[in-house]
């Protein structure tokens, strides 16, 4: 049985006022988060050598910390901009591309939002936010051409978080918050005639 989580993504208005906090290599390390949905203990371990480019794709190599099988995903990075920023720290010849730890992570991230006037956010939230987006969005099956079924989405949605079952990531496929409001209230409104 899968137990079910509470998913709280960053909304738009979030991410636009904390990007104009972020400094330094968090001004990497948070936007690499969301545009992947990796986990911040993956994202630390990033070495130069995990950057990869083939075929016009730019991507990172994913050591799955927290599966027991252990392996490693390849991800496509779909902004050139933090795919350069990551080259660029890769060439600091450090032997991770972020010199910091988790806890360093998560007090920089309460700053910012401290300064950008927004509630404290949790650098998980960034995994809930890439893993919503991916969930509203029409996945393409790139052998067919068509739409990707459900059951597809649900894999690749796995897959692309690091989890072993597509059982796992069903919650993300079910409305919550300001989304659930928003059904809530365009139901009201087809009431709303009875009781004028």
């Amino acid at each position: 049985m899968v137990m079910k989580q509470d998913v709280d993504p960053i909304l738009d208005w979030e991410w636009i006022a904390l990007k104009q906090q972020l400094r330094n290599e968090y001004k990497t390390f948070f936007p690499l988060l969301l545009i992947t949905g990796i986990r911040t203990s993956e994202a630390l371990a990033l070495r130069s050598r995990d950057l990869w480019e083939l075929n016009g794709l730019q991507g990172i190599v994913v050591r799955r910390l927290k599966r027991s099988d252990k392996r490693d995903d390849r991800l496509v990075i779909s902004s050139p901009i933090i795919f350069a920023e990551l080259l660029a720290l890769g060439r600091a010849k450090r032997a991770l591309l972020f010199d910091f730890s988790r806890i360093a992570a998560w007090k920089a991230l309460r700053r910012f939002c401290l300064a950008a006037g927004i509630r404290p956010l949790s650098p998980h939230q960034f995994r809930h936010t890439y893993a919503r987006l991916f969930t509203r969005t029409q996945q393409m099956d790139p052998t067919t051409g068509f739409p990707m079924s459900a059951l597809d989405q649900r894999i690749a949605l796995a897959r692309n978080l690091g989890h072993s079952s597509p059982r796992t990531v069903e919650h993300y496929f079910q409305p919550h918050g300001d989304e659930l409001l928003g059904i809530t209230a365009s139901v009201g409104e087809s009431f709303k005639s009875w009781f004028d």
